[in-house]
């Protein structure tokens, strides 16, 4: 499914839940108001965390928390069930795989809607425009792509997401972290200059006093 002072974004697409008719997972499955569930009184959502404001890990509860895990919550308790989470790499959602090998009944995780995506899976409709931006320390300077070009600095993205196919497509070669976190603190420990992550990401960790330091030059 990005940050600021000064910033432009880039990379507009939309977002959206993927959803999936699985078929019920033997005796432990059940058929809750014409939907079948894999596991009986539980609706399973899997999702790639951290992907913070829409779905992270809650530092004092230990519960993953979100927009998203509001949103599925509110699908459980209509069907009389409850959410359960299951932390699942973004490959084998985009793909669809996690779905398909009845891994979960649904994903969640803000995923642009892209065709080579909606072939494997249905989709909800779209509920946020999923941007880009660039995130960098205070004083960089940069402003845009250009300028890490030119300033050949080093671009750092997370695996198998937008917000890396649009600097590929751009000609970067960004280092490449699985998780939004790992990304995040590849900038802070300095393994990369600068990175591009969806817009709302971005901006929450702005919010951070931890990362107070750094600034976001959309682009």
């Amino acid at each position: 499914m990005s940050r600021r002072t000064t910033l432009r974004a880039f990379g507009a697409g939309l977002a959206a839940l993927a959803l999936t008719a699985s078929a019920c997972g033997g005796d432990k499955g059940a058929t809750v108001q014409g939907v079948k569930l894999i596991e009986k009184g539980a609706l399973t959502s899997c999702t790639h965390l951290p992907y913070p404001p829409f779905q992270s890990e809650d530092k004092k509860s230990g519960k993953v928390v979100g927009f998203d895990v509001e949103l599925i919550d509110l699908v459980a308790k209509r069907l009389g069930v409850t959410q359960k989470i299951v932390d699942t790499p973004f490959e084998t959602m985009k793909t669809g795989s996690a779905l398909n090998a009845g891994k979960c009944d649904i994903q969640m995780g803000g995923m642009t809607i892209k065709p080579d995506r909606v072939k494997f899976m249905d989709v909800s409709a779209p509920y946020f425009d999923a941007t880009q931006s660039l995130m960098a320390k205070k004083g960089s300077g940069i402003t845009s792509l250009d300028d890490v070009k030119g300033k050949k600095l080093k671009l750092g993205s997370q695996a198998s997401t937008t917000g890396e196919d649009f600097v590929k497509g751009k000609g970067f070669d960004p280092r490449s972290f699985d998780n939004s976190n790992a990304e995040l603190n590849g900038l802070r420990t300095g393994q990369v200059d600068v990175i591009v992550q969806d817009d709302p990401v971005v901006k929450g960790w702005l919010k951070d006093p931890a990362n107070a330091a750094s600034r976001s030059p959309r682009t």
